[in-house]
């Protein structure tokens, strides 16, 4: 009786292990913060940008990723290098994960065109961004297309096809697909692009600045969107000229997050708040 009794024990104790190690991996594993890095892009100078990093590198705790404006999607399939200063070596030597943001900035009339010649031949893109995350030892993509214009919804249905594409692509070379939605072209479906393979879906729709606005656009992301495929935007100012938010402003925002169990954080941008340090305490509040 003793030794059954024994026995019992030793297999509860060695269930409540197992079990106690798989919440520590689940909870540990989890969240994700990123900054975007908008570069010369945004009329940023050369000393600008090594005071970003040289801000990343001292706050590298309250981050796990940064993306950077590095490419442009060209006519007929192409991936364009902009030239702006490569900071991809410098954040992935900090052990942050490293995003490429493909834009379609400046907006052009017809890149609703391009994208449709991406749609119906994009292999040779892929194997361009392969290529490009080899050489600048990228963790992967950040796809922000943003057509103005003739946006259908056959579009709609080809993108989510073309990200499903470009997922597999990438993840069979060992590299990971993000992509920013909104809603205010009919190009974004977010229930369907919400069960792609694409690895985050980063809402840029909670960029506004209203808080009645924000909690009706944050509650449909929830609700279309898989928690953990989800990540929430956030915009570091708002109003033109831009204001700053308040510390009570932004407090706000992250306290909605920690309430749903919001997994993924990104923040647009990192220029306007490396001065700003309440940013940076929610950033590692969020993480830990």
């Amino acid at each position: 009786t003793n030794s059954t009794v024994k026995g019992m024990i030793n297999r509860g104790v060695a269930f409540v292990t197992i079990l106690s190690l798989v919440t520590v991996v689940y909870s540990s594993s989890a969240k994700s913060s990123m900054v975007w890095m908008c570069l010369e892009r945004c009329q940023y100078t050369n000393a600008d940008i090594m005071e970003q990093l040289q801000f990343i590198t001292e706050n590298k705790d309250a981050l796990t990723a940064v993306s950077f404006e590095l490419f442009n999607l060209g006519p007929h399939s192409n991936l364009l290098l902009n030239n702006f200063t490569d900071v991809s070596k410098a954040i992935k030597k900090l052990g942050l994960e490293t995003y490429a943001m493909v834009s379609s900035y400046p907006y052009p009339d017809d890149f609703i065109d391009w994208m449709r010649q991406l749609f119906d031949n994009p292999h040779p893109f892929f194997h361009q961004a392969v290529l490009n995350a080899r050489s600048y030892g990228l963790t992967g993509y950040n796809i922000d297309f943003e057509p103005t214009k003739n946006i259908t919804e056959a579009d709609s249905i080809a993108y989510v096809k073309w990200l499903n594409s470009f997922a597999d692509f990438l993840h069979d070379h060992g590299f990971k697909l993000t992509v920013d939605i909104a809603d205010w072209t009919p190009l974004w479906n977010w229930k369907t692009i919400g069960q792609s393979k694409v690895d985050t879906i980063m809402v840029m729709s909670t960029y506004t600045y209203k808080e009645e606005t924000w909690e009706r656009k944050f509650l449909k992301a929830l609700e279309d969107i898989p928690l953990d495929k989800l990540g929430i935007g956030l915009m570091s100012v708002h109003g033109d000229p831009p204001q700053h938010y308040t510390d009570q402003e932004i407090e706000w925002r992250f306290k909605q997050l920690d309430q749903h169990n919001i997994q993924n954080v990104e923040i647009w941008k990192l220029g306007d708040i490396v001065k700003y340090p309440k940013w940076w305490k929610e950033l590692r509040g969020f993480l830990n």
